[in-house]
């Protein structure tokens, strides 16, 4: 939302330098209760494209009854990212360390499990309150995700399907590799707001999509040449009406008659010529 006018997204599993066939971001949807209290909280977007990035096929996206299934039996969950891969800290260093800015340029997965809110603050022994109908972490000291991370995605998959849960969560008094000056010692706690209190959004980015799609037919079809016209029958000539001529006598007075269908003049008569 305060970022860069422009952002791009790269292609999955590339390299984080590498910009090849990143492509640019046209529309950005931010959930409508995105705010901080004294967290960032229902943290999450939608990012409409300029074209599509990979082929790929549809995702189950999270519903409260599969997080509850998930949450309960255990079920692993990933976050993806590309963020920090080494602690900051030497020995006997104190919080925040160093700047040991240690980047991946590689993607990768961290493994977790999800928690309610009341076993993670039981864990780290404080309550907040404010990451209530959050996804809840606690992955010990190191974490569930570091600086560089954001962007990327928490899944999961159960009873052999895909699921897509939220985006990477962002964490509080938790480790942070070794950056976090309030680092309560057990872990923090990492929170990412679920997408299925963010459906609203993720239609409008659906509908902005089929409006744009629906556009560019319509200016395709203008810009295609006409079809071929068919040529204008032309009408045959008629043959004019062929004229005869006969003779015509009144006494001893002789007259020539020439026209379509010639006829005497009153008082003459036609001379028949018989062969």
């Amino acid at each position: 939302m305060f970022g860069a006018k422009y952002a791009f997204v790269g292609k999955p599993n590339s390299t984080a330098g590498d910009y090849n066939g990143a492509i640019k971001v046209e529309k950005r949807f931010i959930a409508k209760g995105y705010r901080y209290n004294n967290a960032a909280v229902d943290d999450f977007a939608v990012y409409v494209l300029e074209k599509d990035l990979i082929p790929a096929p549809p995702v189950k996206l999270l519903t409260p009854e599969l997080e509850l299934e998930i949450r309960e039996s255990r079920t692993p969950i990933k976050m993806h990212g590309y963020g920090e891969y080494r602690d900051r800290c030497d020995a006997n260093e104190k919080l925040p360390c160093s700047s040991k800015y240690q980047k991946t340029f590689q993607p990768r997965s961290l493994t977790t499990i999800l928690r309610t809110l009341q076993e993670v603050e039981a864990i780290v022994g404080y309550e907040r309150k404010q990451l209530e109908n959050h996804l809840i972490m606690n992955n010990g000291k190191a974490g569930f995700g570091c600086g560089g991370d954001s962007g990327g995605s928490i899944t999961s998959t159960y009873k052999n399907e895909f699921i897509y849960m939220a985006t990477t969560p962002n964490g509080m008094n938790g480790y942070s590799c070794g950056a976090s000056g309030d680092y309560d010692g057990k872990g923090g706690i990492n929170y990412a707001s679920p997408v299925y209190k963010h459906l609203d959004i993720v239609r409008e980015a659906e509908a902005y999509v089929a409006a744009a799609l629906a556009q560019e037919a319509i200016e395709k079809a203008k810009a295609a040449p006409s079809p071929s016209a068919s040529p204008t029958p032309v009408a045959k000539p008629i043959a004019a009406p062929k004229k005869s001529t006969i003779t015509c006598v009144k006494g001893a007075t002789g007259k020539n008659v020439t026209g379509v269908n010639p006829k005497c003049p009153k008082g003459y008569k036609k001379v028949i010529i018989r062969p």
